[in-house]
């Protein structure tokens, strides 16, 4: 088990004890749910501790019950990327080279099949380009023009492989989320790299979940479940 759940009423319940009992009391239930020890505590630990045995116990099945689905999935997720690379190895030799046809209204991809390419009028370009040119100033506090050439050009070769606005929404949030406070990529916010070649890329990027490290472990912040909330609510009373 890698992590566990922690609410604030656990530490609502802790605050109670003295700083030296805090610190006593928060290092037992570390070893308690990453080492299975059970803790040799004072009378007023023992107390909160056993209140708070009830939920550690199933954040902790919780956990380990998530680590073994993830570590299947991982193994499935493994075997089933193997079968599309042998596959994808097989009908390379069978493989057309990709040529533009009819002044590229339409597009000879790989294996003979073709894809009809967007045509975008310069009103709807203006318009859309506006629209995530805005969206972009008003996360990063910047001040790009949406009459930009470059711009509209990289915009619409976006359009013409069938990306939409919400899609270009989407990798802005993205990309300003994990570049934003970064002194080395912020610079990357930028229409050039955006919505580039990359963009593809940037639109399937996955979000990681941030976590809070507490004496060195990760802890992931979730919200109660209804039942846990009255339960602790019940534990609390007995502290008023």
């Amino acid at each position: 088990m890698n992590s566990f759940t922690v609410y604030k009423e656990y530490y609502e319940l802790i605050t109670l004890l003295s700083e030296k009992e805090q610190q006593e009391l928060l290092l037992a239930i570390f070893k308690y749910m990453f080492e299975d020890v059970e803790p040799s505590l004072n009378d007023r630990q023992i107390k909160i501790f056993n209140n708070l045995k009830r939920p550690l116990k199933k954040s902790k099945k919780r956990s380990q019950n998530s680590s073994k689905t993830e570590t299947k999935q991982n193994q499935n997720k493994n075997e089933t990327e193997t079968k599309q690379k042998r596959n994808e190895n097989e009908k390379k030799t069978h493989q057309d080279v990709n040529v533009n046809v009819n002044n590229n209204v339409l597009e000879k991809e790989g294996y003979g099949e073709r894809k009809p390419l967007v045509t975008v009028d310069s009103n709807s370009l203006l318009e859309i380009t506006k629209k995530v040119i805005t969206h972009l100033n008003q996360k990063t506090e910047s001040n790009f023009k949406y009459t930009s050439k470059n711009t509209q050009d990289k915009i619409k070769a976006r359009l013409n492989e069938g990306y939409k606005l919400d899609d270009f929404i989407i990798v802005i949030d993205k990309k300003v989320d994990e570049w934003l406070n970064n002194d080395e990529f912020s610079r990357y916010l930028c229409p050039e790299t955006l919505f580039g070649t990359k963009f593809e890329k940037y639109l399937n990027q996955k979000v990681k979940k941030h976590k809070i490290v507490w004496f060195g472990k990760k802890i992931e912040e979730k919200t109660a479940s209804a039942d846990e909330i009255r339960e602790i609510n019940e534990i609390l009373k007995k502290y008023d």
